[in-house]
């Protein structure tokens, strides 16, 4: 199965109650900065999982991943040690 399969299916997972529970948060590469919800052509270096997204990242007009205040935090230390080339996604996506 290839990440793009993978996607698929985690996208329209519908096996269990929590797809009803809220919105759902994919994951989200980072290129020098960029966000993108598009995978490369190249693979990225870093996967950051967390456990499952916040109200925050629920409630987010982008449903991104990482958005609220720790996220913020984890985005300035990832740069900070000159990681350019992520993917930041959580375990559960509600």
């Amino acid at each position: 199965m290839n990440i793009r399969q993978l996607l698929t299916l985690t996208h329209f997972c519908q096996d269990c109650t929590l797809h009803t529970a809220g919105f759902g948060v994919p994951g989200v590469w980072v290129i020098d900065g960029e966000r993108t919800h598009t995978p490369p052509e190249s693979p990225v270096d870093f996967l950051f999982l967390g456990e499952a997204p916040g109200a925050t990242e629920q409630n987010e007009a982008n449903l991104e991943p990482f958005c609220g205040a720790a996220g913020t935090i984890l985005t300035q230390l990832i740069a900070e040690v000159g990681i350019r080339r992520y993917f930041l996604t959580n375990m559960v996506r509600h």
